[in-house]
């Protein structure tokens, strides 16, 4: 007996075949983002944060300019006694009926390892764009450090044990949450920063502001602003950023995370079952998204700090840094005002697996 057409069967309930497969399609999409939020929570209790996650942090946006008066408007004359009076009866009423109103909060993941030394500044480890944990991406070369001297690994919001709600993308706003999860476990530095890829921009900009924080900056694959400007098309992966967050809250990245986890996974040497559960949990996240709409913003931010006068180690992707004659010009010529000493691998996305240990002598060079 032969077999029945689907679009056949389709038709004859009364349903076109599209409408069928979308509708089987929503319900597995649906099934599947039901599934994925259960998941981060149970990925919550079975990985807990292995630093100290900062709760009700206020999350006020600095880069929002501040009011100034029009100076083509004449000041209004100054209130009576009998205003100020009424002025201050109405306001009371007012707060007493109205609400106050809940201030924005998020919360903040910072891990600290490592004895401090004296005389040794404190290595501070910042992840680049998209790394959704550089807690557990550095794992690696955090064990290599954490022996000479103290350790910090910083998680912005949006990545790894962080929480989601997020101030605009700015470096000051950037370097705000920074500071506020350093000065809550008393760290105070000096630090020797230690910059993934666009990590770079923050360093400057931290290096800029709070000189008396930053003793030296180690670079990795981190190109300078001027690079940024000339490669920007390319500087981040925009398609990523507008396409990965649908199979990410619909489960897909986690299912193909249990059957394949290689292929997220960076290097042997990261833990896969936290790693894949950071993975599921922040790619593309929206405050990573804001970070590569803000790109274009930050750079001119940190075009204008792009000088440092501490010690420099810049290690960087070899085929990156000789991509082209003109990346490579913008990039030596940034080294060399900034008297970095450079170090090339050949080991690309890899680096931080691959060349842990020439990552870190480098690291403590610059700490001494």
């Amino acid at each position: 007996m032969a077999k029945k057409d689907p679009k056949e069967k389709a038709r004859r309930s009364g349903l076109p075949f599209s409408i069928v497969f979308l509708l089987i399609l929503g319900f597995i999409l649906g099934g599947g983002a039901v599934w994925q939020q259960f998941m981060v929570k149970k990925d919550m209790e079975t990985f807990p944060p292995p630093g100290m996650l900062l709760e009700n942090v206020p999350l006020i946006d600095l880069s929002k300019p501040s009011p100034t008066p029009d100076p083509d408007v004449s000041p209004s004359p100054e209130p009576t006694a009998e205003e100020d009076a009424a002025a201050a009866e109405e306001e009371t009423a007012t707060e007493e009926t109205k609400e106050p109103k809940p201030e924005k909060t998020g919360s903040l993941h910072i891990f600290v390892t490592g004895e401090k030394v004296e005389g040794r500044p404190t290595v501070l480890l910042l992840g680049g764009w998209g790394n959704v944990s550089p807690l557990l991406t550095y794992a690696p070369l955090i064990d290599l450090l954490k022996d000479h001297t103290r350790v910090i690994v910083f998680e912005r919001p949006g990545y790894g044990w962080s929480g989601k709600a997020f101030t605009t993308r700015s470096l000051e706003n950037m370097m705000a949450d920074l500071l506020y999860a350093l000065s809550s476990t008393g760290e105070t530095g000096p630090f020797v920063v230690v910059a993934q890829t666009t990590a770079g921009l923050e360093a400057l900009h931290l290096a800029h502001a709070k000189p008396e924080m930053v003793s030296g900056v180690a670079f990795i694959d981190a190109m300078p602003p001027a690079a940024y400007v000339y490669k920007l098309d390319g500087a981040l992966d925009f398609l990523k950023a507008y396409t990965y967050p649908v199979p990410r809250l619909t489960g897909i990245f986690r299912a193909i995370g249990i059957f394949a986890p290689h292929l997220f996974v960076p290097g042997e040497l990261v833990e896969p079952q936290p790693y894949i559960a950071m993975y599921a949990r922040n790619v593309m996240s929206n405050a990573m998204r804001m970070e590569a709409h803000m790109l274009s913003s930050n750079i001119k931010t940190a075009m204008t700090e792009a000088s440092l006068s501490v010690p420099v180690v810049a290690i960087v992707d070899t085929k990156a840094y000789n991509a082209n004659p003109e990346l490579h010009r913008l990039w030596a010529g940034f080294n060399g005002s900034v008297g970095a000493t450079v170090i090339e691998s050949e080991q690309g996305e890899n680096m931080l697996q691959l060349e842990t240990q020439v990552i870190a002598d480098a690291i403590l060079t610059l700490v001494g």
